[in-house]
């Protein structure tokens, strides 16, 4: 039986600790449940699209510049600048998140045209659209978010039954290392298509390009690095990382930060401190 473990009002869940229903295209799900105030978050992208369903109350993301009200279930597609959200106080939200390959099965478009953005359910899939109505559905009949979740991860099942792209390969350690030498070594290049060819089908897959998708990796995990050691230095953790060039990992993080990593490092919220939050991750 599936169940979510809450610490305080947040909660996070890896999926395969419960993989007797999961779909192979959903990492992970993230909950807030009634917060008792409201909360601002900032987000460091992970390189995951997610589906954000709100139960209720007011819920909003910023990304970029422009801001979106959950006002219903949405997608939002890969993440390449700082963003945030809000949750009122007493509201609630439910956000399963994705593996990259799965966001061309959910949506109309390219995944690369719903980058830095979001896409409410009525420019989604046919598909997705009904499953998440009959979400909202069961929830009303049966007044439990966990039994309604339960049986949506059900029927989005069969959305992800195809065969893997190597490339977009759905294992996070192996997905790290094969984004790592994507563009760098030659051994992942012999085919009969040009490297020029691979990367654009990357992006329009993914919707980042490998080397966006690389710095995204980089600087999630430079963050959850100093999470779980806020004493450890940043030279350290970009040298970790493969910068060696200080300035430069200063201006990849700020690019995706409201923060510089010096403010976000000296003043982490209990969100990204949170034990189960950095142990959805496992990059190597």
């Amino acid at each position: 039986m599936y169940k979510l473990y809450t610490v305080s009002m947040l909660t996070f869940r890896r999926f395969h600790e419960c993989n007797d229903f999961l779909p192979v295209g959903v990492q992970g799900i993230w909950s807030i449940d009634n917060a008792h105030t409201d909360v601002q978050i900032d987000v460091i992208p992970d390189g995951h699209p997610e589906i954000v369903i709100p139960i209720r109350g007011q819920v909003s993301y910023e990304i970029g510049s422009t801001l979106f009200r959950a006002t219903e279930p949405l997608v939002i597609g890969q993440i390449f600048s700082p963003a945030r959200f809000w949750v009122g106080k007493n509201a609630s939200i439910v956000c399963l998140k994705l593996y990259p390959h799965t966001l061309g099965h959910l949506v109309k478009n390219q995944s690369k045209d719903i980058t830095n953005s979001c896409e409410f359910v009525k420019t989604c899939s046919d598909e997705l659209a009904l499953k998440l109505n009959a979400f909202y559905t069961h929830l009303n009949q049966e007044n439990d978010v966990l039994l309604s979740l339960k049986a949506l991860l059900i029927s989005l099942a069969g959305s992800f039954n195809h065969e893997l792209n190597p490339l977009l390969a759905s294992d996070q350690k192996t997905k790290w290392h094969m984004v790592r030498h994507f563009t760098f070594d030659l051994k992942y290049r012999k085919t009969k298509y040009s490297s020029r060819y691979l990367e654009k089908l990357y992006a329009c897959e993914i919707g980042l390009s490998p080397k966006q998708y690389l710095k995204v990796l980089r600087i999630k995990k430079a963050s959850l690095l100093m999470a779980e050691n806020d004493s450890r230095q940043i030279m350290d953790v970009a040298q970790t990382l493969g910068y060696y060039d200080l300035s430069h990992f200063y201006k990849d993080f700020k690019s995706l930060s409201f923060k510089s990593p010096r403010q976000f490092f000296q003043n982490q919220s209990a969100f990204h401190k949170n034990k189960s939050y950095i142990k959805q991750y496992d990059y190597s």
